[in-house]
């Protein structure tokens, strides 16, 4: 399992996790969110630490890094 981060800190780094992952964050979702990565779990729902650390689905990093590629070509 992955540390809690800040959800800025995670999203600073997407390229570094596996696109199967996902991010779960504390509500309401900002950049000082506390966020953790973690697998989500095949029959769905929270993933245990996800679910005692009071956090809610937030995004794919798989998505996390479409959204991102994004807004780095509509800069270009």
């Amino acid at each position: 399992m992955e540390p809690v981060r800040k959800l800025i800190d995670i999203i600073g780094s997407l390229a570094s996790f596996d696109d199967e992952l996902t991010i779960y964050a504390t509500e309401p979702w900002t950049e000082n969110s506390n966020a953790l990565v973690a697998l989500e779990p095949e029959e769905g729902g929270l993933p245990p630490e996800v679910a005692n650390a009071d956090m809610k689905y937030f995004l794919e990093i798989f998505t996390a890094n479409e959204v991102v590629e994004g807004f780095l070509m509509y800069e270009n």
